[in-house]
């Protein structure tokens, strides 16, 4: 099994596990005197990729979230997808998550890991994806690209989960432009103007029982901990212009998902509906986005 690569820089400290779904398992810095966990650390024991834990940040291809009842329609013809366990009728967050990751590079402060996928298996398009984890005197920057290797057309998306540490008074500060309002568990059908309630431009407490997209996603995403002082931006390049928020109730995590295209985009975007962030790639074209996890001086 291959192991656990630790990068570090700066005061910074990143962990990756290849085999636990290419998941970053920590990311810390230490500061006076202190270990600051960006994300909730994973354990060294339980790592199933079978059955993940709700910690740390894995990544999401060849699509985020749900494609409801596990079926695509994309170019004309409905794909058969594999239903994922424990979620089902649907599939969610793709392949990548519950699959050993290949090390390409491991640097000082930078790895590079890779997955590839054949037309099989319940994702009928091959692909490869890449993913890139670094250190810098700012923090964290993970980028992901993805590869179409088949022959067709394919649906993309690519997307993060990390799970952060959340307390009663834990505050989220982003502009978001549209929600996705959930109609079939978290599955939208349209995009709606965003609620009052659910405005976090000026920065609101993390509110219980979200599982919903948003749209519109401009500038970067803050999280305070004022029980600790500690704050984190997220910042993004290229197209991440949407973001899942999910806040299980009762939970000491809660997760800002900086994705691609909003929950059953292919479907919707199938259906007509714009502004969904769905992207085709044809043979031998790239996605590509950054996600930078800034810690606050």
């Amino acid at each position: 099994m291959t192991e656990t690569i630790v990068i570090s820089h700066f005061g910074h400290t990143a962990e990756v596990d290849p085999a636990y779904g290419g998941r970053i398992t920590r990311f810390y810095t230490e500061r006076d005197g202190r270990e600051i966990d960006w994300f909730q650390p994973t354990p060294p024991e339980g790592r199933d990729k079978l059955a993940p834990l709700s910690t740390g940040c894995y990544p999401l291809a060849p699509f985020s979230n749900r494609i409801e009842n596990a079926s695509l329609s994309f170019d004309g013809s409905n794909h058969h997808l594999a239903a994922t366990p424990g979620f089902e009728p649907h599939a969610i967050h793709g392949d990548g998550w519950r699959v050993a990751w290949q090390v390409m590079e491991k640097l000082p402060r930078s790895a590079r890991i890779y997955h590839t996928h054949a037309a099989e298996n319940g994702w009928p398009f091959a692909y490869m994806v890449m993913q890139d984890v670094m250190l810098d005197d700012d923090g964290l920057l993970v980028t992901m690209a993805i590869l179409n290797t088949g022959k067709v057309p394919m649906p993309a998306g690519l997307g993060l989960h990390p799970y952060f540490r959340r307390a009663p008074d834990t505050r989220l500060t982003v502009s978001l432009g549209t929600i996705w309002p959930p109609e079939n568990g978290p599955i939208p059908k349209s995009s709606a103007d965003l609620p009052a309630e659910l405005d976090f431009s000026a920065g609101r407490v993390v509110p219980d029982g979200l599982d919903t997209c948003f749209g519109g996603w401009t500038g970067p995403a803050r999280i305070d901990w004022p029980d600790t002082g500690d704050a984190l931006s997220i910042e993004t390049q290229g197209p991440v212009e949407h973001a899942v928020i999910y806040t299980p109730e009762g939970r000491d995590h809660f997760c800002f998902e900086p994705v691609s295209h909003v929950i059953d985009g292919f479907n919707l975007a199938a259906a007509g509906m714009e502004n969904t962030g769905s992207f085709t790639l044809g043979p031998d074209e790239t996605l590509s986005v950054t996600v930078r996890f800034r810690p606050v001086t």
